[in-house]
């Protein structure tokens, strides 16, 4: 007498459908995360230029010396007369060639800074991030 054998588990077919149903969403969900991170590494930088800004502006009150600010592509440097006092680049962020002025007093020649952020144009409300400063 034979006896049917009762096996148990998957078929090799069953496995590979849903390790492909798998690495699909896994694809689809990695390229979400990707683009949140790069997201948010964009906007930290643009915090990082906005307090690079009011940092520059104290020390020129403070030292009460004329600063100057210049964005150029990825990069921002400060200079006070001829003398560079700090440089930043940036990863995400963009800038055409701008200067900025700031007296002794800490203010600024100007009220926006025009920027892009991965291809697109951002501007930045000096104002804003000073009453911002101010008020917190």
């Amino acid at each position: 007498m034979i006896f049917p054998s009762k096996q148990s588990g998957f078929t090799l077919v069953e496995l590979l459908v849903v390790m492909t149903i798998i690495i699909t969403a896994t694809g689809l969900a990695g390229g979400l995360v990707v683009d949140g991170v790069t997201k948010f590494r964009a906007k930290a930088e643009i915090q990082d230029l906005e307090q690079t800004f009011i940092l520059a502006s104290s020390k020129a009150f403070v030292l009460e010396k004329r600063l100057s600010i210049k964005l150029s592509e990825n990069q921002m440097q400060i200079y006070s007369g001829k003398s560079q006092v700090f440089e930043k680049t940036f990863n995400y962020l963009m800038f055409s060639e701008t200067d900025f002025n700031v007296n002794r007093l800490g203010l600024i020649d100007a009220n926006r800074i025009e920027l892009a952020v991965n291809g697109m144009t951002k501007t930045i409300y000096l104002d804003e991030i000073y009453n911002d400063a101010t008020t917190n």
